[in-house]
């Protein structure tokens, strides 16, 4: 597949393009941001408060797609806990504890669901600590929020031109059934083990090695890229031939992947070869895949052949306009 006809294709993906109802959302919550304390407002992995202490309180939600709670309950459940536990690591801090909305499930489904939030409860150490739950509704709906707290921030307002871009992700893992575009390296892992992995975003936030990070989301690898990139006001070139993909998929489905251990981090240069061996210590796969630059554009190359993927002065995934915070 030439590097044109990937970029069509990712660009018509639905995980990336159900991000374009973003700008639209909080152009209609407009005047609701901030009164005072707020840090960073929506738009990242998290939004940020000032602690009375000097660090920051973080908050983020997030639903799963009612199709994964249909289809594998459980999974969802999971899901539900640890999508919300990679933004809080994501923006450099730790997860303290997750409230959840549940609708529209039968008994079956709650019981399946519960199963999955205890198990990745348990796997993360995060508490489950309350929620709401309503019978009503003829599709299942489940979200949750999660509180955090941190030290030093990755933000993706800090990224700028002439960084390096890093990819981390664990390849130790295996396919969540044959027709999901999901890749679970948690599964296998004990609590220990796996809050150490996670701990190593916090340690690149408070040692001052990276500026900005972002976790892999369901708009794959290069759609949570160009959101990173779109809040920054920042262009990039990434180089795909520096991409591991494994076995069950081909490059154009990876791309689109959700993975439960996948991070992007912005760092400068003399950083680069520190962050990396933080990763490869514990066994995760970690790459310089490209770097950001003063343009308008997410740029793909591979080999001799080059591609602009988005033009953000045209149109940016999230939508923002300049009025927006992370706006151009």
């Amino acid at each position: 597949m030439n590097l044109s006809t990937l970029s069509s294709e990712l660009r018509g993906f639905a995980g990336i393009q159900r991000k374009w109802a973003v700008g639209e959302c909080l152009r209609a919550m407009d005047g609701a941001w901030d009164f005072g304390n707020v840090v960073l407002g929506p738009g990242d992995d998290a939004a940020v408060l000032q602690a009375e202490d000097g660090g920051y309180l973080l908050f983020a939600a997030d639903g799963i797609l009612p199709s994964l709670v249909e289809q594998d309950p459980v999974r969802a459940g999971r899901a539900a806990v640890l999508v919300n536990v990679n933004d809080i690591y994501a923006m450099g801090g730790r997860p303290l504890a997750l409230v959840n909305v549940l609708a529209g499930a039968d008994e079956q489904q709650v019981a399946s669901i519960a199963q999955g939030i205890r198990e990745e409860c348990g796997r993360l150490n995060v508490p489950m600590v309350g929620g709401h739950i309503s019978p009503e509704g003829m599709t299942p709906f489940l979200a949750a929020s999660v509180l955090g707290k941190a030290k030093a921030l990755l933000a993706d307002r800090d990224a700028g031109p002439d960084q390096e871009i890093l990819l981390a992700m664990d390849l130790r893992g295996e396919q969540w059934g044959e027709s999901m575009l999901n890749w679970d390296s948690h599964v296998h892992k004990d609590s220990q083990t796996l809050c150490a992995d996670l701990e190593i975003l916090c340690g690149l936030a408070e040692d001052g090695l990276c500026v900005a990070a972002k976790d892999v989301s369901n708009a794959g690898i290069l759609g949570s890229l160009a959101m990173l990139l779109e809040r920054a006001g920042v262009g990039a070139r990434v180089d795909l031939t520096r991409l591991e993909v494994p076995g069950p998929f081909d490059l154009l489905d990876w791309l689109k992947v959700f993975p439960s251990y996948g991070f992007l981090l912005v760092c400068d240069q003399k950083n680069s070869k520190d962050t990396l061996r933080r990763f490869e210590e514990r066994g995760i796969w970690a790459e310089r895949i490209g770097a950001t630059n003063s343009g308008q554009t997410l740029c793909i190359t591979r080999d001799d052949d080059e591609e602009v993927l988005f033009d953000f002065s045209r149109r940016g995934i999230l939508n923002l306009g300049p009025e927006l915070p992370g706006g151009p």
